[in-house]
């Protein structure tokens, strides 16, 4: 599926750029936290059980339940996010920077971020970088409940978007 970025254009308005991200899932620092914390708890409430001697008729199927559940709630976090990242599609204009998210049942989905001078926009360099924009969040967005900053993530001509990016704040291009 592909967007038509012309039909969500405003008068006037020139498209500069267009592109896709890097669908592959990605393992962040995030989830090994999560992970982390999560195993930590999850030993707490197994001793608990097993101090505690509950009788709950199959115990077993309790801690089975609790494993199960949650030791693919990470996995199945990474594959939402790849997978999201899969129907994404950026574009940006001399105006502003489009996110569209094209889903088959919900239909297509549009942000958009106008750039201007006070504009914060921000480069995170890499093979697959991102040019993320909005007010600076914390280090830690996305982890603990935070929205992460919306952006053009995990693309592979980063550094020329964000050069783009900076001359659209100049009034350049």
């Amino acid at each position: 599926m592909s967007v038509d970025w012309q039909a969500q254009l405003a008068p006037g308005e020139r498209l500069l750029w267009q592109g896709r991200p890097d669908a592959w899932p990605v393992l962040r620092i995030g989830h090994i936290l999560r992970l982390l914390r999560g195993v930590v708890l999850l030993a707490a409430v197994l001793y608990i059980l097993v101090r505690l001697r509950m009788t709950v008729p199959p115990l077993w199927d309790v801690r089975t339940l609790v494993l199960v559940v949650f030791f693919m709630s990470v996995p199945l976090e990474i594959i939402a996010d790849a997978l999201s990242r899969a129907m994404a599609h950026y574009a940006l204009t001399d105006r502003r920077a489009l996110i569209a998210w094209q889903r088959p049942v919900c239909g297509l989905r549009l942000r958009s971020i106008p750039i201007g001078p006070a504009t914060v926009v921000d480069h995170e360099a890499g093979r697959r970088g991102s040019v993320l924009f909005d007010a600076p969040g914390s280090r830690w967005a996305g982890l603990f409940g935070e929205p992460p900053r919306p952006g053009f993530l995990r693309i592979a001509d980063s550094g020329a978007v964000f050069s783009l990016t900076r001359e659209i704040q100049r009034g350049k291009a």
